[in-house]
């Protein structure tokens, strides 16, 4: 916030901004070549389920308009930048998932973060926010550069995965 000038009461502002003009654009966006044929895969033998900070009507458009909404059991919305950890507590709590038997991919430090805080595996994935570099100072149980590893890990270790 330093380095851009921006005041820490702005960031709020900032950021419903951020979510105002990312809604403009949604149907824009496409997927992380090679992430649906993954996400098929993956919604076959595991629950997907997705926490972010961005907005409902972004995420619902976003995936209505990729024809994959009904690959994931849950869609929870509106993290606040710094709330992952306690979404995510009450995520396992509300659907009964055992953390030991859940993998959370996510593309932020604050992720990997996250995950570790509440005793759940973490996939940190490369095609995202933050670097390769800056998501190993972390430690994520995994950091991935290709989606297909995420079928891989989830197979191997026999887990129901949860998709950020």
């Amino acid at each position: 916030m330093q380095k851009i000038a921006v005041a820490p009461w702005q960031l709020p502002f900032m950021i419903r901004r951020l979510g105002v003009e990312l809604g403009r654009e949604i149907e824009s966006i496409e997927l992380i070549p090679g992430m649906l044929p993954v996400l098929h895969q993956l919604a076959h033998s595991h629950q997907l389920g997705i926490l972010t900070s961005n907005t409902a009507s972004n995420v619902e458009r976003f995936l209505q308009h990729h024809k994959i909404n009904a690959l994931f059991s849950f869609v929870h919305t509106g993290t606040r930048l710094f709330g992952k950890q306690r979404a995510l507590r009450r995520i396992v709590r509300q659907y009964d998932l055992i953390p030991t038997s859940t993998l959370y991919i996510g593309d932020e430090t604050r992720d990997v973060e996250a995950a570790h805080a509440v005793g759940i595996a973490a996939i940190a994935v490369t095609w995202g926010f933050n670097s390769y570099q800056a998501l190993l100072t972390k430690r994520p149980d995994f950091l991935i550069e290709q989606p297909e590893k995420l079928v891989t890990i989830a197979d191997q270790l026999e887990l129901p995965a949860f998709q950020l």
